[in-house]
């Protein structure tokens, strides 16, 4: 593993970097997305990413920020950190995305005025959207200079 020291300034990311930022943002919405309601049930009733697969997004999001700070504290990134990260947006994208269409509009029916039984709820939909984030950030830092070595 190269040290910090012998990786070149201009490899590096730093705190000042955006493209960090973008990543932490992906992450901690991630992570905000895996634990709230991934389905509604009745208009009334939650249920949370946690209780499903909302675990392939919470442990992508703890994957995606290990593998960052790796590299903000030891220079650990550039290259196959940034596939790997990569690898884990997609699963985790995957694992949220998967679900979308079971919960759209396909159980309806007038209950207590509620039309449909089960809906998505927003940490689903939080999830999908911070997960691609992550894909793409990943795909920025890798054009940008970090393909593997």
């Amino acid at each position: 593993m190269e040290r910090l020291a012998e990786i070149p300034e201009s490899d590096r990311l730093s705190l000042r970097d955006p493209l960090v930022w973008w990543v932490l943002a992906s992450v901690a919405l991630m992570i905000v997305g895996a634990v709230g309601p991934w389905a509604r049930a009745l208009g009334f009733i939650s249920v949370s990413g946690l209780d499903g697969d909302g675990w392939f997004v919470f442990g992508a999001a703890i994957a995606g920020a290990v593998v960052l700070v790796l590299h903000l504290t030891w220079g650990w990134l550039p290259g196959w950190g940034l596939v790997f990260t990569a690898v884990a947006g997609v699963v985790a994208a995957a694992a949220a995305i998967v679900h979308i269409p079971d919960l759209v509009g396909t159980q309806s029916a007038e209950f207590f005025g509620n039309n449909d039984l089960v809906s998505p709820g927003w940490g689903i939909w939080v999830s999908a959207v911070a997960s691609v984030s992550l894909v793409a950030a990943s795909a920025v830092a890798f054009v940008r200079g970090g393909r593997p070595t």
